[in-house]
Parts: C-alpha cells; structure tokens; sequence
C-alpha cells in the first residue's frame, strides 16, 4: 500500500502538467500538428523558444481541431474560468471539484500543489540530509574541536524559534521560488540529522573493524567513507522520510500564512487560505487538507517502516 501511495505522489508530481492543462497533448489545425502542452513545457524548462500561438492563445475556446488529445484535465491550476468563478461547489460543473473565487479549478490546483509539495518535499530533505551528514561527520568522527564548535552552532540554532528564522529570510528576499524556501526548510532542518549522525559515528568508530583499518594505515578519509559512513546511515534513512513529511507540511503552513511562496502561485495551503475565508467553500479546505494528511501520513509511514526494519536488525 505504501509503495502504491508513493508510485502515485511521484507520478502526479512530475507529470501533473500533463494531467492538468487547457493545452492540449496533441492537436491538428488547419492541417498543422501540433503538441501544444509538450511545447510549452520545453519553454518552462528554457529548452525551446516561446512561440505567441501557444502562449497568447484562449485554448478553452477553441473549436476548430481537425483532431484532439486533450489532457484528462482540461484546466491549469491558473487558468481563469470566468463563467464559474465564484465558488461553484464539486460535481455541479465541468469542474470535478469545483472552484475558487477566481474561477481556477481547484483539481489542477491539487495537482499542481503535488508537484510543489514533492520538490519541496524532496529538496529539503536532500538538502538537510547532505548538511546533516557533512556536520555531524565532522563533529562524530573527527570529536575535539570540531564537536564543540558544530553542537555550539547547533544550540544556538535551536534556541531560535523556526518561525523567526522563516520570517527574517523571507524578508530578505523580494520574491521567494521553490528554490528558496526548499533552502529555507532545509537549511533548518539539518540539526536533526546532524546529532544522530554524530551519535551513530561515535558509536561506529569504537567498533573493531575501524581499528583494524587504523592498524593497516587507512587514513582518516579512507577510514570514514569506505568503512564508518555506510555503517552509520541507518538512522539518517528513518530520519530523512520523516523530514519529508515536516518539509511539506512546513511549506503548507507558509502558503497558509502568506509568507512562502508568491500569493499567485497555487499551492495546498494557499488553496486552504482562501477557503479560511468564506468557510462556505467546505471543499477549499477539505480537499487540500486531505492531500496534506494523505502526503504526510504516508512519509510517516514509511518512517515507521524503516524504523521497525532496523530494529529487527
């Protein structure tokens, strides 16, 4: 079940734009093919130049195709539908789930919200996996010096809420992207795995295996990635999937607060901000409440997963 639940996260998240769009996958017009959906994400990704047909063009109103594939979605999370703008319920229009205020259909929204959530999911743990380790490998297995400067750095770290942390680096920036808060999040989150990877070298490096690799003459580098590191990441694996879930939730909660990413762009806790404020529009905050708890337990899960195999072990 886990494993179905991750394959489908994956698979919404990288291929969402494909799933959601008023573009079409492909199409023929006046005997030209075209792949307008695949074009424009060549464009996003700086890989084609922009062409005006594509871009400038009202898809939703276009009826002369010689012959459509449309995507199974024909919305974009921003696409503007301005005759069912206003809230419409689930199920009582085009619109599966219905809309927001602005008429974008909140489907695409999820969908979109998927692929954020993932990246920021994925990048922040990546990035606070890499600190983590690199840290508390010098504070663990080098010791002295090196372990009292890296838990200074950790105390002080955390004798400073999140929050404030958040707020002065998002002031900083004019604008926030993914990138940013994907360096936010992980730039705060790598204490965690910094102190377990210190505990488990600590642990490591007394074992006999790394004193018979000191007695032949392995130098410290040799000692810590051919034989320390690979024995030490148990507890970085279990670590790691439950940051996964503390990087989506933490970037659901800046879009709720208004303080991560831009107001227009569409994410699961910028969808539950607007339903925060007409609590009529029930779907604006059950449906993104459901992706965030689906998403997280599922990490968690598999947190609990890795936890219990290690065990065993």
């Amino acid at each position: 079940m886990i494993r179905i639940g991750f394959i489908l996260f994956f698979a919404i998240a990288l291929f969402g734009d494909f799933i959601a769009n008023e573009k079409p996958l492909y199409c023929k017009i006046q005997g030209k093919v075209q792949f307008p959906a695949f074009r424009q994400k060549a464009v996003d990704w700086h890989l084609a130049q922009a062409d005006s047909s594509i871009s400038a063009r009202n898809w939703l109103t276009v009826n002369t195709y010689e012959s459509v594939i449309k995507a199974p979605i024909p919305f974009s999370a921003g696409t503007l539908d301005k005759n069912n703008a206003n809230l419409k319920a689930p199920f009582k229009t085009q619109h599966w789930l219905g809309t927001d205020m602005l008429g974008r259909d909140l489907l695409a929204g999820l969908i979109h919200g998927c692929g954020i959530a993932f990246w920021i999911g994925i990048g922040a743990t990546l990035l606070a996996t890499i600190l983590g380790i690199f840290f508390g490998g010098l504070a663990g297995f080098l010791g002295g010096y090196w372990d009292v400067i890296i838990l200074k750095i950790i105390e002080i770290k955390r004798t400073i809420p999140a929050l404030f942390w958040i707020l002065t680096l998002c002031a900083v920036l004019d604008r926030c992207t993914v990138l940013h808060i994907v360096l936010i999040i992980g730039g705060l989150s790598w204490t965690t795995i910094a102190l377990l990877m210190r505990s488990a070298l600590q642990k490591t490096k007394t074992e006999d295996y790394i004193t018979a690799a000191k007695t032949l003459g392995l130098t410290q580098r040799q000692i810590f990635f051919g034989h320390a590191l690979s024995n030490s990441l148990t507890p970085i694996y279990v670590a790691a999937s439950f940051l996964v879930a503390n990087a989506i939730s933490m970037e659901a909660s800046l879009s709720f607060l208004g303080i991560g990413l831009p107001v227009e762009e569409v994410t699961w806790g910028s969808i539950i901000r607007q339903g925060q404020s007409d609590m009529t529009a029930w779907w604006l905050l059950f449906f993104p409440g459901l992706c965030i708890f689906l998403v997280v337990a599922l990490a968690n899960s598999f947190g609990e997963k890795l936890r219990t195999s290690s065990r065993k072990v």
